[in-house]
């Protein structure tokens, strides 16, 4: 299956937001403490409030029949998703009163529960369509498996430093 030019173009952006996070963990691991947990927690908050931001997008953008449940939840697991990115935002600048796996814990969940929720409405949301990324869900599953492997990688060189 060959790949478009915006198939190609999601693609590279999706593995590119990889990135801050990449830099967070190799700025723990230099022993940049604050530094790399105010990127990794920002760029963090940033991404799931857009996942959540492009979910309202596809459900608002399926025709929905007057009070059908299913799009009603995933509007406001779209907003839940905002909130939890605001609320690790506002744990991680508390700092040290607070450990930091409250924050990246929030966002964790919040990464796994928007890609749990694109899985099962999948069949209900306007979908991406096959010529504008073949194979968008298995690229979504990808990213949001790196986060949180890079969650895990991050918490483990912030204990360790």
């Amino acid at each position: 299956m060959r790949l478009t030019t915006a198939s190609k173009t999601i693609s590279l952006l999706g593995y590119a937001g990889l990135t801050p996070f990449l830099l967070a963990c190799l700025l723990a691991l230099l022993g940049m403490q604050d530094l790399s947990r105010t990127l990794f927690i920002a760029y963090g908050a940033v991404i799931l409030s857009f996942l959540g931001g492009a979910l309202w997008g596809r459900v608002i953008s399926t025709p929905q029949e007057d009070g059908a449940r299913l799009g009603i939840a995933a509007l406001v697991g779209s907003n839940v998703f905002a909130l939890l990115a605001f609320a690790a935002l506002l744990l991680q600048r508390l700092g040290l009163l607070l450990p930091l796996l409250l924050p990246l814990f929030l966002l964790a969940v919040g990464f796994l529960a928007v890609n749990v929720a694109e899985i099962i409405l999948r069949d209900s949301l306007a979908a991406v369509p096959t010529a504008t990324h073949p194979r968008y869900a298995a690229l979504r599953i990808f990213l949001t498996t790196a986060v949180l492997v890079l969650h895990g990688l991050f918490y483990f060189l912030s204990v360790e430093n």
